[in-house]
């Protein structure tokens, strides 16, 4: 997902407004001193777990598809994580990695899948994968759109 400069601008105003609301109410509740703290620290968290849980993970495939190694995975294990994007579900993958000189390894990767595919997602099916080439057990799925 790229960031238009008009999504840009609305998640930045998202955020300030979110502080803003939060630095009032925290401020009211607490106090001066900890209200201000408790401003600085919430949005850091809120900021910080939705980075971790959208963001990073998007910023991740990016990079991926630019130069990650393209190879198969065998699906070992599947679980649930309870993430929905657009009622599309984010599960965790436990992954057999088969990397170019021909050995496997395990790694762990978790990515949006469509509720239409879920088929294709069980295991022992295999899958396009793309590894990154520093660190092989970082994985994404290799929707070929790169």
């Amino acid at each position: 997902m790229k960031l238009t400069i008009g999504r840009k601008i609305a998640l930045t105003l998202f955020l300030l407004i979110i502080v803003g609301v939060n630095g009032f109410l925290c401020v009211l509740i607490l106090g001066v001193i900890p209200g201000v703290i408790a401003a600085i620290i919430l949005p850091l968290i809120f900021v910080l777990l939705l980075w971790n849980t959208f963001f990073k993970p998007l910023v991740r495939k990016n990079r991926l598809e630019k130069t990650g190694i393209r190879t198969t995975a065998l699906i070992k294990e599947i679980h649930e994580t309870g993430i929905t994007i657009n009622q599309d579900p984010v599960p965790r993958f436990i992954l057999e990695i088969k990397s170019l000189a021909g050995d496997t390894y395990i790694a762990e990767a978790t990515f949006q899948i469509s509720r239409l595919q879920i088929g294709m997602f069980q295991p022992g099916n295999t899958i396009p994968v793309l590894a990154d080439p520093n660190q092989p057990n970082k994985v994404t799925l290799d929707t070929g759109e790169a």
